[in-house]
């Protein structure tokens, strides 16, 4: 009788708690959505708050699940501060870089830098960025699109023989950059012939 009282009141906190963790998870995940729908308006400011508020509550909870979506919700937390010209993105950015670098993910992170730099036309400071991103991990339309942008970039700070390192695996590959990256590796040979 008694192993049977212990036994439902061990199954009936047990479930209580599974409730609670689902209920935050649920929180954390409104959030997570809600700052996505705040980031596709442009509305950074917005979307930050409610990227770290995602983050918060997933890393107060211990499972799989949480831990990814605490980690797309820092990710975009700080690209957000970056793309809301917010003064500690890059530096957010650059944290998560550093804290999860064998992801994929923390590539991505140094990308958006790059581009950034890249499309303010700070050529040089772009490819500091570029050149902590491992190309191989990224999907094919990003890593051509890298490789076009540091080819790019050493091309019109005049060190040809890198630009031509980055824009060869291109020639060839049916990418946006089919066009551009033929055109500049023609310009190389002319200014180097």
């Amino acid at each position: 009788m008694f192993r049977s009282i212990a036994t439902f009141c061990f199954a009936l906190c047990a479930s209580c708690i599974m409730g609670q963790i689902t209920a935050t998870y649920t929180n954390a995940n409104e959030h997570f959505l809600k700052g996505l729908s705040y980031y596709d308006q442009q509305l950074y400011g917005l979307a930050k708050s409610e990227f770290n508020l995602s983050a918060e509550i997933s890393n107060s909870i211990y499972n799989e699940k949480s831990r990814l979506l605490a980690s797309k919700s820092e990710y975009l937390a700080a690209k957000s501060a970056l793309y809301g010209n917010f003064p500690e993105g890059e530096k957010r950015l650059m944290d998560y870089y550093y804290d999860k670098r064998p992801s994929p993910m923390a590539f991505e992170a140094v990308k958006d830098i790059g581009d950034l730099r890249y499309n303010q036309k700070k050529y040089s400071q772009a490819l500091e960025f570029y050149d902590l991103v491992n190309v191989e991990v990224l999907p094919e339309r990003e890593k051509n699109e890298v490789l076009f942008r540091m080819g790019y970039s050493h091309f019109i700070l005049k060190d040809f023989q890198s630009a031509s390192r980055n824009l060869s695996p291109i020639l060839g590959k049916d990418t946006r950059y089919y066009f551009q990256a033929y055109y500049y590796m023609a310009m190389i040979e002319f200014f180097t012939a």
